[in-house]
């Protein structure tokens, strides 16, 4: 008998949760796009000239016609547009304390939701500073509790581009690998992130921000003496 070869991916899915999961990522889409909203009608009420004027216009109806799409999704599902789910807190409640909205968004992200995050911080180290002095006394839990839930930090900078035309993005990549999620937990005996980020780059494709100023100076793109005021090299 010839034996059909096996595959190389296997997939168990529960249609439960998968559809638990769909209604929470459209739950989130949809309060992400009522915010769309309210940022392009601001952004109307300080548009310095006319050509602003017509391109967040023409924005603010593309994102009213996505509000609209995906309340008729969620209402043909059987679902009410208003109800509260943890990725719409994490949406909804950024503007509130810090403390409470990092809790709110760890809950969603034990719970099996993706949850997208800002913080203005320059850097994955400062980032990671910054997340954990929000624990509120509980540092200690609270590094479990991330080093097991985050995925990857990516910690962005603009630099002016050495043409003169605009800016160019200066990135810092972390991927939470296993030695990752460890040295989160337990930093003291373990190697810090920026040295994870750089013996990472090529099997994971992290990078710090030194490598890609660095990498930025060598292809021309940004001045030397940009790339040094950013990183000090």
């Amino acid at each position: 008998m010839k034996t059909q070869p096996r595959p190389k991916e296997s997939l168990v899915t529960d249609p439960a949760a998968v559809g638990d999961q769909l209604h929470a990522l459209l739950y989130e889409a949809l309060e992400t796009e009522k915010g769309g909203v309210l940022v392009y009608k601001t952004a109307l009420k300080c548009a310095i000239n006319d050509d602003l004027v017509e391109e967040w216009e023409k924005y603010l109806s593309q994102t009213q016609n996505h509000v609209t799409v995906l309340t008729n999704v969620l209402k043909k599902l059987g679902l009410n547009p208003d109800q509260d789910t943890p990725g719409r807190n994490v949406v909804r409640h950024s503007g509130m304390s810090l403390v409470k909205t990092m809790e709110i968004a760890l809950k969603a992200a034990e719970t099996g939701h993706l949850v997208l995050s800002t913080l203005h911080t320059p850097d994955v180290a400062r980032t990671m500073n910054r997340v954990i002095a929000l624990s509120g006394g509980a540092a200690d839990d609270l590094r479990e509790r991330l080093g097991d839930a985050l995925q990857g930090i990516v910690a962005q900078r603009l630099l002016p581009r050495a043409d003169g035309q605009g800016m160019v993005l200066a990135a810092e990549v972390l991927v939470s690998t296993g030695s990752v999620r460890e040295a989160i937990k337990r930093p003291l005996g373990n190697p810090s992130l920026k040295e994870l980020m750089e013996s990472g780059q090529s099997m994971y494709g992290m990078q710090t921000f030194e490598a890609h100023v660095k990498q930025l100076v060598r292809d021309g793109i940004v001045d030397r003496e940009v790339g040094k005021s950013a990183i000090g090299f």
